[in-house]
């Protein structure tokens, strides 16, 4: 399978630096955004589905907010599979804060290497599956 692109939304340059180092030794093409709203050009702009590292609590337009104003184009928006990466306490809390239909994972930021490679590989499937 070829590697799919992924999509690291962090406000943290050192976590994104972290994250993409690790996506890249393991062969994925990584492109990254600071906020929301960088994630939202990606994602409208990309021509491929992108597996979206997705943290929930950003400066300006959140996580939640972003993956709302992609609501309003869902075709374009459910082609894509989502990672809420989040130092919440209850990750799994936040499913419920998703627009309806997006294809969500959660992934604590206290999570290791194999637990992240772990969830990258089942958003790769989720997309694999819909082709």
């Amino acid at each position: 399978m070829d590697a799919m692109p992924i999509l690291i939304v962090e406000n943290y340059a050192i976590l994104r630096e972290i994250l993409r180092l690790i996506l890249e030794l393991e062969g994925y093409i990584v492109y990254e955004a600071r906020d929301g709203c960088e994630a939202l050009h990606y994602l409208r702009a990309s021509a491929q589905p992108l597996i979206v590292l997705l943290d929930w609590h950003l400066p300006g337009l959140p996580g939640r907010a972003a993956l709302y104003a992609l609501a309003a184009d869902a075709p374009q928006a459910r082609r894509h599979a989502y990672i809420l990466y989040t130092a919440a306490s209850c990750p799994l809390d936040l499913l419920a804060q998703v627009p309806p239909g997006f294809r969500v994972t959660t992934l604590s930021k206290f999570s290791g290497v194999d637990e992240l490679l772990y969830a990258v590989k089942q958003a790769i499937n989720q997309i694999a599956g819909d082709r």
